[in-house]
């Protein structure tokens, strides 16, 4: 009888537990897990998990029975806002004591840490991260799982590349509003849980009036909106948006312009003006239309964000005198990030790093291409003592001068992943010191290819010269010490090393044996260059296509000049706009002002052999002269970097100043140029067509414990 009273209870017990959705077994508190999953960075993934596994109280697919859970703020008390910034004082970034950070720290962009980024879900169930991934459902940010002295905790490191803090608002409603957000954690294919839905930030978002004249953006912690694409109004002054106050963000609804009545060309100014303030948010799409300049940082910000911003048609009107002093982007201040820029159709310069105060920015992915001043229509330009800038990503094409113009003591800068094409003047003018370039290359420009007036210690690692209407190499400013090492590849012998030049390149474009730093170029052969002449550029990159879906003025590749297109929609970041004609020649060079414009595409070819798929494994000893290189800087001290990599900024992984450093996660680069493949990030270890199979760094070596990852798809 007690056995079978025994039973009954139990029965009801687990009937009970049925309905509640729980399993009766279940006494602990609702909890997840995750290792550090799946980080996709821009058109994909990046994925460690682990191929263990382990059992789950729910049946795979059985979302019903998991528990919930709420994500929080991993620093609730200065990183709850999206606007808020932590001090980077912890013994990782995960472990920062939650102190509010000023704009006036050295040390780069990640001297702060983006609380507003920075999510997590705490999960007590779970000791092991082993074969755990987490997903939120806007598919927005990067997540990683690390142990915790009470289980195990899921933390958003960043945005994924190309996502925006406009992918996570909610644009349908007449007063845009976070979207809801969860996060849903899996253990292999079966999910554990899914959290609570809510908007995980409180920001104000406030709309900007179309009819506001010189817009000032004031109140700390909003979220300022551009609804509408009615020109903004005109006043004595050019309409600008202006940042007044520190923590505040400005967007542009994804999918129109920010745009302004005709200028009265009264006062020069940017469109959108940082005057004083810091840890702000941009991001959007401006037609400048004839107004002097697009956005301006001044040397008094710190600690911005630009993201995903395009700027067209900054002073392209006679009636308003072109400005000197206000390029489409001007860059002043000091530890910003700026990311996904496209520039086009400008006048003076495309990019412009200027002044003492101009340091220690973190610059991805930046296109600038149809600068139109006979004299300052420069792609990127960096002056005035602008020092230890890291940019990756660089394409500066049919610019009416230089496609880079480094000078004015501006030492100490690295420019990694670089293609300059179809400029008017020089691929790159540099006259600064300690310079540091790698995978650069240059494609039928009218000037020398790569010009140093007294730019002393330089390092350029792997370099392809095309077409060049002077010299590929112009060393004739009186250089010492510089560097050249890895591919070199050119398609004539023309160099020029007079002036008392040591290292580098001779004459006759081989590597030079005085100096302090040998040349070892195309390393372990003779230190000959490689002569190309017999392949001609359109074998090497796309060049001119024949249509452009996502450009409907451009759908065919060509079209009349117009102020009105839009010069900055392309199928892929590579793309731009310059002269029409035959390519190579000197008819395409600089920008294109009238008559027909032509599209231009400057990926490489999948059958290309000049500069893809050209560059060794960073770990192939015998391809390398070394793994690693050390770079001398102005002033004392160096950087020492791997080779033909650079780091993934975003992964929450090692210090995120774009060097591939000891224990991080890093790219590896196989590409000469700007384009180093697209698609998914994978490991590098996987079998990618046209790139090298790499191994991971181990220890043993200078720098040690790197993950390498590549893009599955290189070549089109």
């Amino acid at each position: 009888m007690k056995l079978r009273i025994l039973i009954l209870i139990f029965s009801i017990s687990l009937l009970n537990c049925l309905k509640a959705k729980k399993s009766p077994f279940d006494v602990s508190s609702p909890s997840g897990l995750i290792n550090i999953g799946l980080i996709n960075f821009f058109t994909g993934g990046l994925s460690q998990n682990s191929t263990n596994s382990s059992s789950s109280n729910c049946a795979s697919g059985n979302t019903a029975c998991n528990p919930t859970s709420t994500v929080l703020p991993l620093y609730p008390n200065n990183g709850k806002r999206w606007t808020y910034y932590v001090k980077n004082d912890g013994i990782d970034r995960y472990q920062a004591t939650d102190t509010a950070c000023v704009a006036t720290v050295a040390g780069g962009y990640n001297a702060c840490l983006h609380g507003g980024e920075m999510r997590k879900l705490d999960l007590s169930t779970k000791t092991s991260c082993t074969n755990l991934s987490a997903t939120d459902n806007l598919n927005a940010f990067n997540w990683i799982c690390r142990t915790t002295s009470s289980g195990v905790q899921f933390v958003s490191t960043g945005l994924k590349k190309g996502k925006g803090l406009s992918d996570l608002i909610d644009w349908t409603a007449a007063n845009p509003s976070f979207l809801p957000m969860s996060l849903t954690v899996k253990e292999g294919s079966t999910t554990l849980l899914q959290s609570t839905s809510s908007a995980w930030w409180d920001n104000p978002i406030a709309i900007v009036s179309p009819n506001a004249v010189n817009t000032a953006l004031t109140t700390s912690g909003t979220i300022y909106v551009l609804i509408s694409s009615t020109p903004i109004s005109e006043g004595t002054n050019l309409p600008q948006v202006i940042f007044f106050s520190s923590n505040i963000a400005f967007l542009i609804k994804p999918g129109i312009r920010m745009t302004a009545t005709a200028p009265t060309c009264v006062v020069s100014r940017h469109i959108i003006d940082l005057v004083n303030s810091s840890f702000s948010w941009i991001e959007g799409d401006i037609d400048a239309t004839i107004h002097p300049g697009g956005i301006n940082i001044r040397s008094n910000a710190s600690f911005a964000v630009i993201r995903n911003l395009k700027i067209q048609n900054t002073a392209m009107d006679g009636t308003c005198t072109p400005q000197t002093n206000f390029p489409a982007f001007n860059l002043q201040g000091f530890n910003n990030y700026i990311t996904n820029i496209s520039i086009a159709n400008s006048n003076p310069t495309g990019f412009f790093i200027n002044g003492g105060n101009a340091k220690e920015n973190l610059i991805q992915d930046v296109t600038v291409f149809n600068s139109q001043h006979t004299t300052l229509g420069i792609g990127l330009r960096i002056d005035g003592g602008a020092t230890r800038n890291f940019i990756s990503g660089v394409l500066v094409s049919n610019n009416a001068s230089d496609g880079v113009s480094i000078i004015t003591s501006s030492h100490n800068n690295y420019l990694f992943n670089v293609t300059s094409a179809n400029n008017v003047a020089t691929g790159e003018l540099l006259a600064s010191s300690n310079l540091l370039l790698s995978n650069v290359m240059n494609l039928n420009s009218t000037g020398d290819h790569l010009r140093m007036n007294g730019a002393a210690n330089m390092t350029l690692q792997n370099y392809v010269s095309g077409t060049s209407g002077a010299n590929h190499v112009n060393l004739s400013g009186g250089n010492f010490d510089t560097y050249f090492t890895g591919v070199f590849k050119i398609n004539s012998v023309a160099c020029i090393t007079a002036g008392g030049s040591t290292g580098g390149v001779t004459g006759t474009c081989n590597g030079a044996v005085t100096g302090t730093r040998a040349a070892d170029i195309n390393y372990p052969s003779t230190n000959s260059f490689l002569n190309f002449s017999a392949t001609p550029l359109t074998l090497i990159v796309i060049g001119q296509p024949g249509a452009d879906t996502a450009n409907s003025y451009y759908s065919t590749g060509t079209n009349t000049y117009s102020l009105t297109s839009s010069w900055n929609t392309f199928q892929n970041f590579y793309r731009g706009i310059g002269k029409s004609g035959t390519f190579p020649s000197t008819a395409v060079r600089g920008a294109c002002n009238s008559a027909t414009c032509q599209v231009y595409d400057w990926t490489l070819r999948n059958s290309d052999t000049i500069g893809l798929n050209t560059l060794p494994c960073p770990g192939n000893t015998s391809q390398l002269p070394a793994t690693t290189i050390t770079h001398p800087l102005n002033g004392g001290g160096s950087v020492t970097f791997l080779r033909n990599t650079v780091e993934i900024i975003g992964d929450g992984i090692g210090n995120e100043n774009g060097f591939c450093e000891s224990n991080e996660a890093c790219i590896f680069t196989p590409n000469v140029g700007a384009y180093q493949g697209h698609g998914n990030l994978v490991s590098a270890s996987t079998t990618v067509a046209n790139t090298p199979t790499c191994s991971d760094i181990g220890t043993g070596g200078t720098i040690t414990n790197v993950t390498l990852y590549k893009y599955e798809n290189n070549g089109y």
